[in-house]
């Protein structure tokens, strides 16, 4: 847990990219969590297959910035998907680090 807040605070503000795999035998639960930071604006998108093969992307969602865009490590977003508050963001970290999912109130 300790190596996971470390990486935390190093893209605290910062730009750069964290995988977390889930390795589960399963497809049960979300097999990855990607975070991606640039500047003190982050994105998590967390997958999980479906029964019918079909990607589950969750992310978190913003709904008062549904209609702006924003660039993230060069490529454009929906600022809806994004956050601002490191908080939320090492809540579901912390959260997939620890169950291998994160709860829907804090992404969907």
């Amino acid at each position: 847990m300790n190596q996971v807040m470390n990486c935390l605070n190093v893209l605290k503000n910062r730009n750069g990219i964290l995988v977390l795999d889930n390795n589960q035998e399963d497809n049960l639960s979300p097999y990855k969590l990607t975070l991606y930071t640039d500047d003190g604006i982050y994105m998590i998108l967390l997958e999980a297959m479906m029964d019918d093969g079909d990607l589950d992307v969750r992310t978190f969602c913003n709904k008062s910035e549904y209609k702006n865009f924003i660039s993230i490590l060069g490529e454009v977003y929906s600022e809806s998907s994004t956050v601002k508050e490191f908080s939320l963001v090492i809540e579901a970290v912390m959260e997939f680090y620890e169950t291998g999912d994160v709860s829907r109130r804090l992404l969907s």
